[in-house]
């Protein structure tokens, strides 16, 4: 039983560290775009400012930054091929209560999701009214930044080997509640058995008088 749980264990981890070193890794870069007012009085901008974190102006700007349109726009601006495009997928956040968007490249190539991260926030798109009042201005560069997604391989291992000993103590607990072990204790005298000692006893005539006959090893007969 033993034996068995840790060869179930023993699978289960090979199969997961086996997985590990297959997978595919992933990259995430970031670069950073700030939404101003084009304004240069000082009064204007203070309620440009105002606007921009109270209002939907920069929300709007972080969706059309990661729309379809502006992407394909900007990385083929950036000189990617099509074989290169399809490697990478942009996304945008907005930090809370301010104006700044986050624009994040992800690949499987960490120059490409760096490049693609670049590409898009170093873009100008056109939003009407909202360009000619707003202006979005390239803060911080996706140089550098890229990072594996997901968790480190150190922590996936841990994983593997915590979810193999838990598989294996819980095949033990099953197998011993399916083949429980025998009994333990002192050994039983059946009637008509030899007993410890080495004597012949033999069964009670009646459940109220108690008579035994043993047999001693010399072959004489006494009564208890």
């Amino acid at each position: 039983m033993i034996l068995t749980s840790a060869l179930i264990g023993l699978v289960a981890l090979i199969g997961g560290l086996l997985g590990i070193a297959g997978r595919s890794a992933s990259y995430d870069a970031t670069a950073k775009i700030l939404i101003v007012p084009r304004t240069t009085d000082d009064g204007l901008a203070i309620n440009g400012a105002d606007t921009l974190s109270r209002g939907p102006v920069a929300s709007t700007f972080a969706e059309v930054y990661s729309s379809s349109r502006v992407v394909q726009d900007a990385l083929t601006k950036a000189g990617f091929d099509a074989a290169e495009a399809a490697q990478v997928s942009v996304g945008t956040s907005l930090i809370t209560d301010t104006s700044v968007i986050i624009v994040s490249g992800t690949s499987d190539s960490p120059v490409l999701a760096e490049r693609a991260a670049n590409a898009v926030a170093g873009a100008s798109p056109d939003l009407g009214g909202y360009t000619r009042a707003f202006s979005p201005e390239q803060i911080g560069s996706a140089d550098g930044t890229a990072a594996r997604s997901g968790a480190s391989t150190s922590t996936l291992v841990v994983i593997a080997i915590v979810v193999a000993l838990v598989l294996a103590l819980a095949t033990a607990a099953v197998l011993g509640r399916v083949f429980p072990p025998p009994p333990s204790g002192s050994p039983l005298i059946v009637p008509g058995n030899r007993g410890v000692d080495g004597d012949m006893t033999e069964p009670e005539d009646d459940g109220k008088t108690s008579i035994r006959t043993r047999v001693s090893r010399s072959g004489g007969r006494r009564s208890s």
